[in-house]
Formats: C-alpha cells, sequence, structure tokens
C-alpha cells in the first residue's frame, strides 16, 4: 500500500525539474547513485546534538572539509554539495584532474594537496571539521 505525505515547503527551495526532461531513467540512476553516497558521507556525523539543523542548507557554513578518498565522481560530489551547503573550504588530497577542475570552478574555496598524505597533512594550518574517505 502506498503512504502519501503532505510537505510544504518555501517556494524559493523548490527545484524545477523541466530541464531534466530529457533525461533517461541510466541517466537519473547515475546521478542518485553519485549524490546519495557523498551527501550520506558529508553530513551523517555532523553535530549529532542538533539533528534538526543538520540537513539545513547552511549547516557546513564556515567548515573546513577534506576529502581523502573516493573516485572522480564521488570527489566532484562530495565538494559540490560541501560548497553548497556553505563549506568555507574543501581541501583533495591526490586528485589530479578532479581537483583541478573542481578549483577553477570555486574560486579558492577548493584546494587541492598533492602527495602522500602525511605531507599533506603536515602543510594544513587548519582542524578539519568534515573528513570523508
Amino acid at each position: 500500500a502506498t503512504k502519501a505525505r503532505i510537505l510544504t515547503m518555501p517556494a524559493e527551495e523548490i527545484i524545477s525539474l523541466s530541464s531534466y526532461q530529457e533525461l533517461d531513467s541510466g541517466e537519473v540512476a547515475a546521478v542518485v547513485s553519485s549524490y546519495l553516497p557523498a551527501f550520506g558521507a558529508l553530513f551523517h556525523g555532523i553535530d549529532l546534538r542538533s539533528r534538526d539543523k543538520r540537513f539545513l542548507a547552511n549547516s557546513l557554513s564556515g567548515s573546513y572539509v577534506m576529502i581523502s578518498g573516493g573516485n572522480a565522481v564521488e570527489i566532484e560530489a562530495v565538494t559540490k554539495l560541501a560548497i553548497l551547503g556553505g563549506a568555507s573550504r574543501v581541501f583533495i588530497l591526490n586528485s589530479s584532474s578532479t581537483g583541478s577542475k573542481l578549483t577553477k570552478m570555486n574560486s579558492g574555496r577548493v584546494v587541492v594537496l598533492d602527495g602522500p598524505p602525511e605531507d599533506c597533512h603536515s602543510r594544513l594550518h587548519q582542524t578539519m571539521d568534515v573528513i570523508v574517505d
């Protein structure tokens, strides 16, 4: 049996899917399979004392996020979600083309750290609020 629920939300938070009508089911599945795990990895452990604030648009406001693993698609998804969530900086360990592309798109908020992880950690001068591996 299907359970129906009513959701009330501000109009400015609704995203029109009219431009996405050309996506086939495989493309939709690819987007969901990339962004859903990224969302879970990014927001799962954030300040569990205030669960009601965990998924707000600015829930990562001022945070430093480090991505230390994942394939190119996962790295891109986590980075975009972190920026949308208000992260001050996103640090990506050892990512070549993906990191370079994201650095150009996000005007200084994405920093790619090349080299062995132990060398990268010693160059950081911030404490990470969220680490995704």
